[in-house]
């Protein structure tokens, strides 16, 4: 049947083929997948000539129905690449026209939210990372003349936060941190240097400036129990560490590498009231590699595996696809010098 949707309860007889949207051997190739009421929402290929377009899965009625073809004709809006969020009973969601990546919404019908470049410049708009905060929608977009700025809208209205760079050129730009809700701020990255920044009452302040190049390590940031975000920056006296935020203070949290050495945390998952963490660091006076670290934000970091035990000797730990949890289980994969890269837990 080709690359398809398909679904599972977690056991064998449980993993089945949701829909061929391309029928036969050709393949829809489902992407960006978001959960909203009742309906999976995807964007995917039929083979028709409407290349990979908003579709939807209707989880009672377990019928899949391409919802529009944004972008007319073989082109593909790629619908949701760019991000999903809900505001109110409405789903929004990046998608393509045809003449750029802009902000798209639909409930009973589906309406174009930001139209950037006015049909003229594709090249600006690229909307991206969208999340929903103090009942507005957030998100990251270029208008062709203050560069790439912090951006909201109430569903219906566009309006810049602020021009934090001061000129045209950008004050964010597109990584891998994202912009997340913490005790009550929207903290992301912006400048050139990748400083946190804050946003509460539509106002933003930087936390701790001399933090930088946030999240530029770790492959995405995450939360631990109490609500802290956790994730990767650099000061000028450390080197690329693992660090913490509150949403009011930011800091790092753990130093594997004294000194200016960067451990540059490759990974971050939390599980079971712990913080796991691949890092390069030091165990007494030997250089680990690329290890396994689980801390808490009052414990110090404890090697708990070590699979290369030699000076230097580096297992490269999830090296192919970072931490991954399951249920109380951690994934990941791992080189034991003997047998290549493979799955561990």
């Amino acid at each position: 049947n080709g690359r398809e949707l398909w679904s599972t309860d977690g056991t064998t007889e449980g993993t089945v083929m949701a829909a061929d949207i391309c029928p036969n051997s050709c393949s829809s190739n489902p992407e960006n997948l978001y959960g909203f009421k009742d309906n999976l929402w995807f964007s995917a290929d039929a083979g028709n000539e409407t290349g990979s377009e908003l579709w939807s899965l209707d989880m009672l009625g377990e019928e899949a129905e391409m919802i529009a073809d944004i972008c007319p004709g073989s082109c593909s809006s790629e619908s949701g690449a760019n991000g999903w969020t809900t505001l109110g009973e409405e789903l929004f969601f990046s998608a393509d026209g045809g003449d750029g990546v802009e902000l798209w919404a639909y409930s009973d019908s589906l309406r174009e939210v930001s139209n950037f470049d006015n049909g003229v410049n594709p090249d600006v708009g690229k909307v991206i990372g969208l999340v929903t905060f103090e009942e507005r929608i957030w998100f990251d977009a270029d208008d062709g003349q203050n560069g790439r700025e912090l951006w909201y809208s109430d569903g219906e209205n566009l309006s810049m936060l602020e021009d934090l760079s001061g000129d045209s050129s950008s004050s964010l730009f597109s990584n891998d941190f994202g912009a997340h809700v913490v005790n009550g701020k929207l903290l992301l990255r912006t400048t050139s240097n990748g400083i946190l920044t804050a946003v509460q009452n539509y106002s933003a302040s930087t936390i701790n400036g001399s933090m930088m190049n946030i999240g530029a390590g770790a492959d995405s940031p995450v939360f631990d129990a109490d609500g802290n975000l956790w994730f990767s920056c650099q000061s000028a006296s450390q080197g690329m560490e693992l660090c913490l935020s509150d949403g009011e203070v930011a800091g790092i949290i753990w130093e594997f590498m004294p000194g200016l050495a960067s451990s540059n945390v490759r990974s971050i998952a939390s599980m079971g009231g712990y913080i796991y963490a691949i890092a390069e660091g030091m165990n007494g006076s030997k250089n680990t590699g690329y290890e396994l670290w689980r801390l808490t934000s009052t414990d110090s970091a404890e090697l708990i595996f070590e699979g290369q035990s030699d000076d230097g000797a580096d297992g490269q730990v999830g090296l192919y696809g970072g931490l991954v949890v399951v249920a109380n289980t951690l994934f990941f994969s791992f080189d034991d010098g003997l047998r290549g890269h493979e799955l561990y837990q």
